[in-house]
């Protein structure tokens, strides 16, 4: 089968396809709930998010100052 013909069939399915206005908070609902149930930890999650903002920062701060220079 041609690549551009199941490509444009697949647009054409995309186009026909209709989400619910708030799909994006169904999927996030969804999210948390699989997340709980597997024991997730939002707060560690947070905190790790936050190592790794810091450590990026340390990575990237030499980059910027010899780009300065």
């Amino acid at each position: 089968m041609r690549t551009d013909r199941v490509a444009l069939q697949f647009g054409e399915l995309l186009q026909r396809l209709r989400l619910p206005l708030y799909w994006r908070d169904m999927v996030r609902e969804q999210v948390v709930q699989a997340a709980r149930q597997a024991g997730f930890d939002s707060e560690a999650m947070e905190r790790e998010k936050e190592r790794l903002r810091l450590k990026r920062g340390r990575i990237t701060a030499p980059l910027i100052t010899q780009k300065v220079k």
